[in-house]
């Protein structure tokens, strides 16, 4: 929810509202307690003095406040739904209702002085509400003098010659319907100041609860700010770097030798930037939900090692000692998701490689089978520790546990919480299981995993041998192999045409899916690499529209959208094969290499994804 959102919702009163609302509230209630109190009484007193042969001027006297209080009664109910009392029939029937029976029943001696009293009393809550409270002091003294200056003119033996004319029950009766009303009235006060305090009561929880979220939401926005902040700063870092050794490759004085460390540099920090963007679309795709989990057989010694090799040249340059132990025996195979375990891995492993000046890290792998299969991955390094004050902020989003750790070791504060994340997806956790300052970290994740049948257990660890890469050319050799490059960018299409040059291939170009379509209709071609977002016709488009027309040579897509969902749709539009982007020039061949070799080998069919 937005602050903004909660200073606007409609249950929100300010201070000067809530008075307001309860000022209102209160002559409500108050007024309506006591029309009700005041109509019954007085009409059950007409009724009494009519049965006791009463005074026709006592009869008159509650007939006004008979009436009074039923025109109350009926134009506040016309206010429906305003919760407004209409006080002035109530009002002046009372005073009107005061004359002729205070003049007749003994002034200050009268047997209804005491519900008058009352009523004026109470009253007074009312007409303060609505009006002024000096009014309420008027209309008290008001009648205080009146009943004073009757009881002048009607000695005490009066007053005892009308009490006597009365009969006992007559008495006890109103007595006790006087009392009645007035507890029914102080009732109905004592519930609205009740309902008012419990009111307070919940707008002040309400203020909290507003405060408290807004001070969520200011936190959040700083640490967003914070993240922003530092993510141009890692975004600029190496763009800076590209830019500047790009100039300093167009210099023709620039030694060869030189030129040779600028592109190197210039692929470290594009790889750098590469890695950033990655990271910034798995936190999209996490906000999203839309993370995709996909189990499948993998050796778990390849999974391992190939991680820890990732990280192998990095660690020879500080000095740093890479090791593997098994501590227990682990299954060949187990089904997981290969390519969210190394990412969890990557993270932690990278971590701790640049937290760590000098020593060693150790990569512990277990294994156990109670009460589910569950492979578990320790990692402790030798760096600089982690203070106990800084250990809640570790797995949160936007943060680091120190900030000098942004401007030291760089990095978005993103790793561990999406590790995590992605643990947690996989049914397992990560977490910091030992850490101590100047000494070293040990973090621990765990994930369950499946176990294929027929499946046997590895005791100790072996290096797993890995492939010499190939350089410049390599082994690929596509001579007289005519491919059709689609894309919109000039410098893709220029890239990819430098790339396949070497391996003899002849290469002919496309801006965009009609261009495509064209050339085809012209010319055979053996395989076309297709961009997938381009103007005027896509790639998808385009594929569907070349199957259409019986092209049965390879077509493999070259796009920037590399989630999982993209890859199946451009294998259901007819593309052979997928290669993400950025474009690496080994993987690129590889994946040519294959489609040829599937062109000679029999049909075309879908290629694995992995």
């Amino acid at each position: 929810m937005k602050s903004t959102e909660l200073l606007e919702k409609p249950n929100f009163k300010s201070g000067a509202d809530l008075r307001v609302k309860w000022r209102e509230e209160r002559a409500f209630r108050s007024g309506n307690a006591l029309t009700r109190v005041g109509f019954g009484l007085s009409l059950l007193t007409v009724l009494l003095n009519l049965k006791y042969n009463g005074l026709a001027e006592e009869v008159a006297a509650d007939m006004f406040l008979v009436v009074g209080c039923g025109l109350s009664m009926f134009l506040t109910k016309l206010q429906a739904p305003r919760r407004h009392f209409v006080w002035w029939p109530f009002y002046f029937g009372i005073y009107l209702a005061t004359l002729p029976s205070t003049w007749w029943s003994g002034g200050l001696y009268s047997p209804w002085l005491g519900f008058y009293l009352a009523l004026i009393a109470i009253i007074g809550c009312v007409v303060q509400t609505r009006i002024q409270p000096i009014y309420n002091l008027v209309f008290t003294v008001l009648n205080l003098a009146m009943w004073a200056f009757i009881g002048k003119y009607y000695p005490y033996p009066f007053a005892k010659e009308y009490l006597a004319s009365r009969p006992t029950s007559f008495m006890i009766f109103a007595a006790l319907i006087t009392v009645f009303a007035i507890g029914y009235c102080l009732l109905s006060l004592l519930k609205t100041e009740a309902d008012l305090a419990d009111e307070i009561a919940r707008q002040y929880e309400e203020l909290f609860e507003t405060r408290a979220t807004l001070s969520r939401e200011e936190s959040a926005n700083q640490a967003k700010s914070n993240f922003l902040a530092n993510i141009s700063h890692e975004l600029r870092t190496p763009l800076g770097a590209i830019l500047g050794y790009a100039g300093l490759l167009q210099n023709e004085q620039t030694p060869v030798e030189d030129k040779l460390m600028f592109a190197k540099t210039i692929e470290r920090n594009g790889e750098q930037l590469a890695r950033l963007v990655d990271d910034l679309l798995d936190l999209a795709k996490i906000e999203a939900g839309r993370v995709e989990i996909e189990k499948i057989d993998t050796k778990t010694m390849d999974m391992v090692t190939e991680t820890v090799d990732l990280f192998e040249l990095n660690a020879k340059k500080k000095g740093i000692q890479l090791t593997i132990h098994f501590a227990t025996a682990i299954p060949e195979i187990i089904c997981t998701d290969p390519f969210r375990f190394k990412q969890i891995f990557m993270n932690v492993l990278g971590n701790a490689l640049k937290f760590t000046a000098s020593g060693s890290i150790r990569t512990t792998v277990r294994f156990s089978f109670s009460p589910t299969p569950v492979l578990t991955i320790i990692v402790k390094d030798t760096g600089r520790g982690i203070a106990l004050e800084e250990r809640s902020k570790l797995f949160k989003r936007f943060s680091q546990a120190d900030a000098s750790m942004t401007r030291r070791y760089g990095g978005t504060g993103l790793g561990l919480n999406f590790s995590r994340e992605l643990a947690k997806l996989l049914g397992g956790d990560l977490e910091l299981t030992w850490s101590e300052l100047n000494m070293g970290s040990e973090f621990t994740f765990r994930i369950p995993v499946e176990v294929p049948e027929k499946n046997k257990m590895i005791d100790q660890f072996c290096q797993i041998p890995q492939p010499e890469k190939t350089l410049g050319n390599g082994n690929f050799n596509f001579k007289d192999a005519k491919i059709l490059v689609v894309d919109d960018s000039p410098d893709n299409r220029d890239l990819i045409h430098r790339y396949l040059s070497s391996s003899g291939a002849v290469i002919d170009e496309a801006e965009d899916g009609y261009e495509c379509l064209e050339k085809v209709s012209c010319h055979p071609y053996d395989m076309i690499l297709m961009d997938i977002q381009m103007p005027r016709m896509d790639g998808l488009k385009a594929t569907s529209e070349l199957r259409l027309k019986h092209y049965d040579g390879p077509i493999i897509a070259i796009t920037a959208h590399a989630m999982t969902h993209d890859r199946i749709r451009c294998i259901e539009a007819g593309c052979d094969s997928h290669v993400a982007k950025p474009i690496q020039r080994a993987e690129l061949m590889k994946r040519i290499d294959q489609c040829m070799m599937q062109k000679h080998t029999g049909p075309y069919a879908t290629l694995s994804m992995n």
